[in-house]
């Protein structure tokens, strides 16, 4: 499985807490900002996994590293690991500087990711890091996320943009 489908797969469970107002209490942003940035990060997010992936992993424990451009300017610092042996086991840090996305927005500060994929479908996710936004939204956003789904049964927990949530 590929990075970008690793950080795809997680797109629809990162929403819940989005969903369920989590974002844009204490960091500064409302909560249609927050929602806003947060689908920019993930944007740039799996924009940059394709870019340090190279398309695929040739062998199955890769390191990755390099800078990636951002469509909109701006860069993407970006190191880590991929396991593809077994479960996929994705380890990234992201360091981004001026990071603009299609929406109009810039984005500075660091997060760092690990992601297991099952076969069954399985996952294990965490996000822990904070950013700053200009351009079309101003604010900055703290994230310490961890979500899971095991056996059919799906949890959140974490803090998001100021927010603390858990789930179920």
């Amino acid at each position: 499985m590929s990075l970008g489908t690793s950080l795809t797969l997680l797109t629809l469970p990162l929403a819940l807490p989005l969903a369920l107002g989590a974002c844009g209490n204490d960091n500064n942003l409302n909560k249609s900002e927050a929602r806003r940035a947060f689908a920019e990060v993930m944007t740039l997010s799996q924009s940059v996994s394709a870019e340090a992936q190279g398309g695929s992993v040739s062998s199955l424990v890769s390191s990755v590293a390099g800078t990636a451009t951002c469509v909109g300017g701006g860069s993407v610092d970006y190191q880590g690991s991929i396991d593809d042996g077994g479960p996929t086991t994705m380890d990234l840090g992201l360091d981004f500087s001026g990071c603009t996305g299609p929406g109009g927005v810039a984005v500075d500060g660091s997060l760092d990711y690990n992601t297991t994929v099952g076969t069954a479908g399985d996952f294990a996710f965490t996000m822990l890091g904070s950013v700053q936004f200009s351009g079309a939204i101003s604010g900055n956003c703290d994230f310490d996320l961890s979500l899971s789904l095991a056996g059919g049964v799906y949890t959140a927990q974490g803090d998001l943009c100021g927010s603390g949530f858990s789930y179920p």
